[in-house]
C-alpha cells in the first residue's frame, strides 16, 4: 500500500514538471525601446515583464518534423512608464508619463514550424 501511494505522488510530480516545461505563457523581460522600435526615446523602466509563449513542443501530436510554440490568444496590456525625449531645437529632455501597449500571450499552442495553424 505504501509503495503505491509513493508512485502516485511521483506521477503528480512528473505531471507538474511536464506542465512547467511545456508550451505555456511565461514571464519574459522585454526592452520597451525594442518592442516599440523607438530609438529616439528613453523609457524608465527600460524593461518590463510580459507573458510570452515559451517552452517545449517535443511532445507535439502533429505529424510534422518540427513544432514551435506560438500564441493562440493575445491581448494588449498598458503599462505606465516615464518617457524621455530630446527637446527640438534646444538642449534638454522632454519628460512625460505615458502608457505603452505591450503584447501579452494568454494561451499557447504547438504547431508545425512554417505553418500558420495547427
Amino acid at each position: 500500500v505504501f509503495g503505491r501511494k509513493s508512485r502516485v505522488m511521483d506521477l503528480n510530480l512528473l505531471t507538474e514538471e511536464v506542465r512547467l516545461y511545456s508550451c505555456t505563457p511565461r514571464n519574459f523581460s522585454v526592452s520597451i525601446r525594442e518592442e516599440l522600435k523607438r530609438t529616439d526615446t528613453i523609457f524608465w523602466p527600460g524593461c518590463l515583464l510580459v507573458k510570452r509563449c515559451g517552452g517545449n513542443c517535443a511532445c507535439c501530436l502533429h505529424n510534422c518534423n518540427e513544432c514551435q510554440c506560438v500564441p493562440s490568444k493575445v491581448t494588449k496590456k498598458y503599462h505606465e512608464v516615464l518617457q524621455l525625449r530630446p527637446k527640438t531645437g534646444v538642449r534638454g529632455l522632454h519628460k512625460s508619463l505615458t502608457d505603452v501597449a505591450l503584447e501579452h500571450h494568454e494561451e499557447c499552442d504547438c504547431v508545425c514550424r512554417g505553418s500558420t495553424g495547427g
